[in-house]
């Protein structure tokens, strides 16, 4: 686990055990999983040039996700995983195809796939820093 996702990391750095908020290693996870679902929609959006004026119900989507986000404010792994899987499927609305089984996507999945994803993934340590 590494969560350096607020102010109270430990040792200003992050959390490597459980969070100094109380935060466990699968909320992490889950978190960085809809951190990039939300990187994946906005790529969408800024290749295909959608106009966000147009979409207010991915909007609205976004913001829940980035509140969901916020700074120890919500560690309910089921309305997480949730969100998750409506960002997954407003990603293949928006690609008008998807090569995953987002339907069916457990929370192990998400789990396994958070682990190539997560910031620890990134092996070269001056990138990593700048994510």
């Amino acid at each position: 686990m590494l969560c350096y996702q607020c102010q109270e990391a430990s040792r200003g750095i992050g959390c490597t055990v459980v969070g100094v908020c109380g935060k466990n290693e699968n909320v992490a996870k889950l978190l960085d999983f809809l951190g990039f679902t939300l990187k994946s929609i906005a790529k969408i959006i800024i290749d295909k040039k959608i106009d966000v004026k147009e979409i207010d119900y991915i909007n609205h989507a976004v913001l829940r996700s980035l509140f969901m986000s916020i700074t120890n404010a919500n560690f309910d792994e089921d309305a997480i995983i949730a969100q998750i899987k409506k960002n997954i499927s407003i990603k293949r609305e928006l690609k008008g195809s998807c090569n995953c089984e987002c339907e069916n996507i457990t929370k192990e999945k998400i789990l396994e796939k958070a682990e190539k994803i997560g910031i620890l993934s990134e092996k070269n340590e001056d990138i990593r820093s700048l994510k």
